[in-house]
Parts: structure tokens; sequence; C-alpha cells
């Protein structure tokens, strides 16, 4: 499954589960966490940027955009 990331059945068992916003949250990141070993590079509104492994380029305004 190359666009995908498994969730183990003892996610049950973990305190995150128990609460869906935090669920929620650590999903999103999970989902935007880079994975590949190479660095990305790109230009955004001007501004040069490197992403490299386990590495995401939200800040709080836009996670508070994607998650309301």
């Amino acid at each position: 499954m190359y666009d995908s990331f498994p969730v183990c059945r003892s996610i049950f068992n973990h305190w995150i589960f128990e609460n869906s916003d935090y669920l929620k949250i650590w999903i999103y990141i999970l989902g935007r966490t880079r994975y590949k070993k190479e660095d990305k590079r790109g230009l955004y509104l001007g501004i040069d940027y490197t992403i490299r492994y386990g590495e995401f380029i939200y800040g709080r305004p836009t996670w508070s955009k994607e998650l309301s």
C-alpha cells in the first residue's frame, strides 16, 4: 500500500484513542509527515524550503484551517 500507513490494533489501548480530537490531530500528523529519505526542496510564496525525513511544513495557522 503505497499511499497509506498502518495502524496497529494496540491503538485501542492507547490514551490517544480516548479523545477523538487528539486522535484526529495524531493521524493528521502521521499522514502529513514526510517519510521519503531524500529531502524535498521547493519554493512557496517566494520562500525556499527543504522538508526532510520526519518533517512537515505546516504551522499553527494552517493546522487551524485544516482541522476545523
